[in-house]
């Protein structure tokens, strides 16, 4: 676990037992404001134990849900917010709004930017200083949201090392998939299970692996070993054919700018060619057609038509 300071939330009207003006905690004043009636204070601060692999979209999703429990502390976290929360990758434009859910009886939040939902039944846990809703459930709310490939992505970060060990197994969540309760979404969740795969380390490596299949490409391989007599050891790409020798990588802003990653992806070239396999990079600039392009030419396969939405946008993922 890694430490992580937060603030302490406050109601305007209590301004005074801060020490704080009152233009301090109005529209124009400089103290923030996470939503209307809760204000943070500029300086105190309080620490709290969070996961290693948080990163600044879970903290940007955690400051806005403890603003709102603050001043709706019956609600939890729930939906697409809830997933970052429990360290899934979901696609950003599900992210511009907080999802919240109360138990029937209470009435939802309405409140700009949030999302208010109702269930029958919720399975809250206790974590980070916030309510959220417990994983299970959660994965039940986002397969009503997502598409099978989002929603495969999000199966891929449980399933996978992107944060450490695995936190599930197939096995578990064809479980939660088929429990026997109604929810909106069992047949993207259950068709998004025949396509995760254990051991994906990004969600990057998902949604390559997904848009070279889904263009008619062959499944590749999820980090097959490839020997290195030079080296003496087994190195693994991201995905691979491991008949034809191709080997493909994703590499992430660190790769150009971290100079002994740079050495590190050099000396990973050069293994790879020692060997007599072919290497492919592939870089978020990357348009989708260009790696579906390189990859079926390396297969030597004529390169299918894209016709997703991204086609053309200079960005695949």
């Amino acid at each position: 676990m890694a430490t992580h300071r937060i603030p302490l939330f406050l109601h305007p009207d209590d301004h005074d037992a801060y020490d704080l003006s009152s233009f301090a905690v109005t529209s124009r004043g400089p103290v923030a404001a996470p939503h209307h009636g809760v204000r943070e204070h500029p300086e105190w601060r309080k620490t709290i134990e969070i996961p290693d692999w948080a990163d600044e979209e879970w903290k940007s999703v955690h400051l806005r849900q403890l603003g709102l429990q603050f001043i709706r502390p019956d609600c939890a976290a729930s939906h697409t917010s809830a997933a970052v929360l429990h360290g899934m990758a979901i696609p950003n434009e599900h992210l511009r709004h907080i999802h919240v859910t109360s138990a029937i009886g209470v009435v939802p939040v309405r409140r700009r930017g949030v999302r208010g939902h109702s269930a029958e039944m919720l399975d809250v846990d206790t974590a980070w200083d916030l309510r959220l809703v417990a994983r299970d459930q959660t994965l039940r709310q986002i397969a009503g949201m997502l598409t099978v490939a989002d929603m495969t992505v999000a199966l891929d970060c449980l399933l996978g090392g992107w944060h450490g060990e695995p936190s599930a197994t197939v096995e578990s969540l064809r479980a939660v998939a088929e429990a026997p309760v109604r929810y909106r979404g069992r047949a993207t969740f259950l068709a998004a299970l025949e396509r995760a795969h254990p051991g994906v380390d990004s969600p990057r490596e998902s949604s390559l692996r997904l848009l070279l299949v889904d263009h008619g490409l062959p499944e590749p391989v999820v980090h097959p070993p490839v020997f290195v007599q030079a080296l003496g050891r087994v190195i693994h790409p991201d995905l691979g054919y491991v008949e034809q020798k191709i080997a493909i990588e994703y590499d992430g802003e660190h790769h150009r700018t971290d100079a002994r990653q740079w050495a590190i992806d050099i000396e990973r070239r050069q293994a790879y060619e020692s060997e007599g396999w072919r290497l492919i990079r592939v870089t978020k600039s990357m348009r989708e057609a260009d790696v579906v392009a390189l990859v079926a030419a390396a297969l030597g396969m004529p390169a299918p038509g894209i016709i997703t939405a991204n086609s053309g946008s200079g960005s695949w993922i």
